[in-house]
């Protein structure tokens, strides 16, 4: 098996060493346009890997790339400016293609491709993360199990990883975070201004209840079109610790008309407004998580997916939750694809997200290897049944 990984941040280098450890594995390019990085991260892997400096845009020197390669992995965001480039290498190449996409314009774009993948006979499973990815892989699951499916609401909460933030993770905060963005609501996609919705969930611990708003992220666009019978599938997010709230955060920029991509003049320089906005955010994330992962504060990635129907003519609820690493729960699921594409486990052609996966239990199953647990809650009519 021999895969190339593109993008060496940190759920890129998961993704390259979990690769890189499976026995199966025969090769492993490390790329990125930050050829030092691609390095560091291949020596870590030993001889399997090997490192190489790659522009996405440079259209020839992304097809030699991938070319004799079993699977991509695109781990270079922010997606609504990066899906394109290597899903058209691939197709080119006729490889196979998984992602991690979250913003729903990047997998709107995404959707476009599933006529050319098929085409070119290749498998491209788009979203395969944490969240999109494995609370779309758990809505899928809930569905199986209910007679009707009427609604799944994806929710998430992020902490401080201990890592430095780049300017790529706040472009995807400010581009789900700003102006309207779609959800599924009363059984047709609508746009709500982002960040409104707020809603109170309950996490595992150590997080507990926190506030939660409309994000722009994949699930709302997807899940609808691969589970039928929804009629309200929404999205909605935020950061930890309080002093990262997204609408204290980005509210203020977006009320100043600072989080959009248009250009603002200061004297003789012009810049994009939300450079601008992301070298402020940058700073006061780093203020509000400083310390706290030293401190063993960190609450990591809390993801809980409600799915809502009819078991028997009787109104049921599952509610799955999950706490673990971020890059760790986003990196093991994109490996997990990558690897099971390159069997022939997955096997249908043409570009599509987790859900459209009939059976998640296998991936489940490789996230438990990995040590990330996963619960549910099962309510029928007022009796309520756990497991975990």
């Amino acid at each position: 098996m021999k895969y190339v990984v593109i993008g060496v941040g940190g759920v890129g280098s998961v993704i390259a060493q979990d690769l890189g450890s499976a026995k199966e594995t025969s090769s492993v390019c490390v790329a990125d346009i930050d050829l030092d990085a691609a390095e560091t991260v291949a020596r870590a892997i030993g001889p399997k890997a090997t490192a190489c400096r790659i522009d996405i845009y440079d259209s020839k020197g992304l097809f030699d790339l991938v070319k004799d390669c079993n699977v991509v992995v695109n781990v270079v965001g922010p997606y609504y400016k990066t899906a394109g480039p290597v899903m058209e290498a691939c197709i080119a190449a006729k490889v196979n293609y998984v992602d991690i996409a979250d913003d729903s314009a990047g997998v709107e774009k995404l959707l476009t491709y599933n006529e050319a993948c098929k085409k070119a006979g290749i498998t491209a499973v788009f979203s395969h993360g944490a969240s999109p990815g494995i609370t779309n892989a758990l809505g899928r699951l809930g569905a199986n199990k209910m007679d009707e499916v009427e609604e799944i609401h994806t929710s998430w909460v992020v902490g401080s990883t201990g890592e430095p933030i780049g300017p790529a993770n706040i472009w995807h905060l400010l581009e789900m975070c700003s102006g309207t963005i779609p959800q599924f609501l009363d059984g047709d996609w609508v746009e709500v201004p982002a960040l409104s919705g707020r809603e109170n969930f309950r996490f595992r611990e150590p997080l507990g209840e926190w506030p939660t708003y409309y994000v722009g992220h994949a699930e709302p666009i997807t899940l609808p079109r691969y589970i039928k019978g929804l009629k309200a599938v929404t999205n909605r997010g935020n950061l930890w610790p309080e002093d990262a709230d997204m609408l204290g955060l980005v509210g203020p920029y977006n009320d100043l008309d600072l989080s959009s991509t248009d250009s603002l003049k200061i004297g003789e320089l012009e810049i994009s407004k939300r450079d601008f906005a992301s070298v402020n955010i940058i700073n006061m994330i780093s203020e509000s998580m400083e310390g706290t992962a030293e401190e063993g504060e960190d609450v990591g990635a809390n993801i809980r997916v409600d799915v809502v129907g009819k078991i028997g003519g009787h109104n049921a609820r599952y509610v799955y939750t999950l706490a673990a690493d971020m890059n760790g729960s986003t990196g093991y699921s994109a490996s997990y694809a990558a690897q099971a594409i390159a069997k022939g486990e997955i096997s249908a052609k043409g570009a599509f997200p987790p859900e459209a996966i009939p059976d998640p239990m296998p991936l489940f199953n490789y996230l438990g290897v990995k040590g990330i647990e996963i619960y549910e809650q099962e309510t029928v009519e007022s009796v309520l049944a756990s497991a975990d």
